[in-house]
């Protein structure tokens, strides 16, 4: 059987950044919130959800940031259009 070799791939992985962004989220923001911890049963019912506002608003400035930053043949944003004849792409930079 061949054995899986450590690879560097491991030390970029998201978990070393998303774990104790998670752990400050329980412990420190929501400890006082739900004392009881998390409602489970919640999670199957979308009316007990919360809306995502967060979420929506930065979807839409993401979406703003790169349409005001793109540099295509169709189309180029007043951001994007500051660069050079043809403009520099900076949509993804900008979302």
């Amino acid at each position: 059987m061949i054995q899986p070799r450590p690879s560097f791939l491991l030390a970029t992985d998201l978990r070393p950044s998303f774990l104790p962004a998670l752990h400050i989220k329980y412990f420190i923001f929501r400890q006082h919130i739900i004392p009881g911890g998390y409602d489970l049963s919640a999670y199957d019912s979308i009316k007990l959800l919360p809306v995502g506002i967060a979420g929506i608003s930065a979807c839409c400035f993401g979406v703003g940031g790169a349409v005001v930053g793109m540099a295509e043949t169709w189309y180029i944003g007043p951001v994007g259009g500051l660069f050079g004849e043809y403009g520099g792409d900076l949509g993804f930079e900008l979302a």
